[in-house]
């Protein structure tokens, strides 16, 4: 069943150096928010809307020893058998600092 959901997500600013000296990219954060798209898209989701809502802001708290994170939103419609599988696959992601992904209640939506 296809449904329509919200993801927000904060991103690394920059590649930590153990990762550099595994051999990882040092890539952007908005190189990150492409990947996100690109994961949803590939297990056949549709991107609604995305926009960074910010380049750069302090975090409340520190999480893993950063302090500023990219600020990243998207509306996607999706199938829900392979929101599980998307979810798994950003957890892993270690350039998503924390993020949450949830349904869009379509009634409420309609309300406004």
């Amino acid at each position: 069943m296809e449904r329509k959901y919200e993801g927000m997500f904060l991103i690394r600013l920059r590649v930590r150096e153990q990762d550099l000296a595994a051999g990882a990219e040092d890539v952007g954060p908005e190189v990150v928010a492409e990947e996100i798209k690109k994961t949803i898209v590939n297990n056949g989701g549709e991107i609604l809307k995305d926009e960074v809502w910010s380049k750069r802001r302090r975090l409340a708290y520190e999480i893993d020893h950063e302090t500023e994170a990219m600020y990243y939103h998207v509306v996607t419609k999706l199938d829900s058998s392979v929101v599980n599988k998307i979810r798994d696959l950003f957890r892993i992601n270690d350039r998503i600092l924390r993020f949450v992904f949830f349904v869009v209640d379509e009634k409420e939506e309609k309300e406004k």
